[in-house]
């Protein structure tokens, strides 16, 4: 972690470069997360017609994916929500969504992870985030500051 790339990248984000994890795309450190995470048995949660990898790493660990129908082609935090048992270990939830596209603004995903209990590890999988309005972004450092399940 002394490669001026992890310093660059945590002074642009306002965070410690501990805090960071580098791959090899996006795939790669989603596969990383399950393997580190994810066991036979886990619950996944994420929503219908979102990123394929996520169904695919927690098939990988013998995990449980379970897809949660959208609303009007995007994510419905609620119904995650709704879908939490005791053997839930991740949310997935991609944002702005791929491939639909959809995102849910910073307020109602801050909403939605003060719901989810401490146990579970919430992935906001921001890949394409750039391509979205400033009320889309997550305040990463007050985020990660606090909920450490984020």
């Amino acid at each position: 972690m002394n490669h001026p790339l992890y310093t660059n990248l945590a002074n642009h984000h306002k965070i410690s470069s501990q805090q960071l994890i580098l791959g090899n795309g996006s795939d790669n450190i989603l596969e990383m997360l399950a393997q580190s995470f994810i066991n036979p048995g886990d619950e996944v949660i994420s929503s219908k017609h979102s990123f394929s990898v996520y169904k695919h790493v927690t098939q990988i660990m013998n995990g449980t994916y379970k897809e949660v129908a959208m609303q009007n082609y995007q994510i419905n935090l609620n119904n995650i929500v709704k879908e939490l048992t005791d053997k839930t270990k991740i949310i997935f939830i991609a944002n702005p969504n791929n491939p639909t596209g959809t995102a849910h603004t910073a307020q109602a995903l801050e909403a939605f992870i003060a719901r989810i209990p401490e146990r579970v590890l919430v992935i906001i999988d921001q890949a394409y985030i750039e391509f979205s309005e400033p009320d889309y972004h997550l305040d990463i450092p007050k985020i990660l500051k606090t909920y450490e399940n984020v």
